[in-house]
């Protein structure tokens, strides 16, 4: 949350100060959430139906002990 409050900060500062109209301000701040935040929701969305169910888990689980899946990045990814 605090990340994307400070995103969208600068676009919040121009409305403000009058230099942008509320329209705009929600158009290009949601625009810059939606680029900021595209590959951790599609990694995490992925992610999900393993992580929630104990097969998914088993799955994870095996391929973490066998070096197959890059956790390390995926970890990066959804960060």
């Amino acid at each position: 949350a605090l990340e994307g409050a400070a995103r969208i900060a600068p676009f919040l500062v121009r409305f403000s100060r009058g230099e942008r109209d509320w329209r705009e301000t929600r158009e290009t701040a949601g625009l810059e959430l939606k680029s900021a935040f595209r590959r951790r929701l599609r990694m995490s969305a992925a992610m999900h139906p393993f992580l929630t169910n104990p097969c998914g888990q088993r799955v994870f689980e095996a391929t973490a002990r066998g070096g197959i899946l890059p956790f390390g990045a995926i970890l990066r990814w959804v960060r």
